[in-house]
């Protein structure tokens, strides 16, 4: 994957990382949840999660590490620690359940700074239609284990939601963006190749999975 970038105080980030191998990381509803649900525990402490998306083998996300008055004292020389605490409670779990043993994340974990508008507005498109670019999913907006419904809806969230909507002028705007995303294909495109990793992390089996509709946790 990445060279292993420090994430600075401040700074916004894609962040990503895919199954050894390309195994797969999730392979049930439970999995998902579980993953979200150790994200919010360990990530928020040192960062603001502004969108992200699972699929089988990998996962996005893109989110602004907080300043350095804001994070825990603790943490302030070590903010990749909670990334690692994560990942290793979701092993830790998945090997119990699974029967494995080692590691199941690739190391280290990507994590490339998000340069300006147009690579923030491409990336936050990028990472919700990627279940349908995968071929994953038919339509992008039926895989539930994306920031997708939470963004546009007006209900209670952990994420960033008017931080991200700002990108593209609000919901409208982000809405406007994600039906257009084959205009995008080129910058997408551009995207990959200046961040070789990202384009092996596509699927090796892409074949549609049975879908949920709403959302989860």
């Amino acid at each position: 994957m990445s060279s292993a970038t420090p994430l600075w105080p401040g700074q916004l980030f894609h962040v990503f990382s895919r199954g050894n191998n390309r195994e797969n990381l999730f392979r049930c509803h439970t999995d998902y949840s579980l993953f979200q649900a150790l994200m919010w525990e360990h990530v928020l402490p040192v960062a603001g999660i502004q969108a992200y998306a699972f699929l089988p083998n990998h996962f996005h996300l893109i989110l602004r590490i907080r300043d350095d008055s804001d994070l825990p004292e603790t943490l302030r020389q070590h903010v990749s620690q909670p990334f690692s605490n994560w990942f290793n409670a979701f092993v830790r779990r998945t090997n119990r359940d699974r029967g494995r043993v080692g590691a199941l994340f690739q190391r280290p974990f990507g994590r490339v700074p998000v340069r300006d508008e147009a690579h923030r507005q491409v990336l936050g498109v990028y990472i919700h239609i990627n279940p349908q670019r995968h071929g994953i999913a038919s339509a992008f907006r039926e895989w539930p284990y994306t920031s997708y419904a939470d963004l546009i809806s007006h209900g209670p969230t952990s994420l960033e939601r008017e931080a991200l909507l700002s990108w593209y002028g609000g919901r409208l705007g982000f809405e406007a963006a994600l039906r257009h995303w084959d205009q995008a294909q080129a910058q997408m495109a551009l995207l990959e190749t200046t961040n070789p990793a990202l384009a092996q992390l596509a699927p090796l089996d892409a074949r549609p999975m049975v879908r949920k509709r709403g959302r989860f946790l």
